[in-house]
């Protein structure tokens, strides 16, 4: 199991990196050309969406209720959009309710 989500890591590691990169071209080769049924578009999505988390971890900052239903519809959408992608978009969508919880 933890070889699949190394995998899987490694993945989302090559979309992340694939979505920054400035070369427009470059990026819709990559992202159309996969063969993991991933969107590199929603899973830099769902990076930026982990990262946010992370800082307001860090910062101690607590996000706007509006701030965290925009966060959590957008990994809703994602969710509902590519459903392979649920894995890691549950583990994101229950940091968000933790976060959201504690925020209460």
């Amino acid at each position: 199991m933890k070889n699949y989500f190394s995998m899987f890591m490694l993945v989302c590691f090559m979309a992340h990196m694939a979505m920054a990169n400035p070369n427009p071209r470059l990026r819709e080769i990559l992202a159309k050309n996969n063969n993991f049924g991933i969107d590199f578009k929603q899973m830099h999505e769902l990076i930026s969406i982990k990262n946010q988390l992370e800082q307001y971890k860090k910062t101690n900052v607590k996000p706007t209720d509006e701030q965290m239903e925009k966060l959590l519809q957008s990994v809703n959408t994602i969710i509902k959009d590519n459903p392979l992608m649920k894995p890691f978009s549950g583990k994101i969508q229950q940091q968000i309710e933790k976060l959201k919880q504690s925020s209460n």
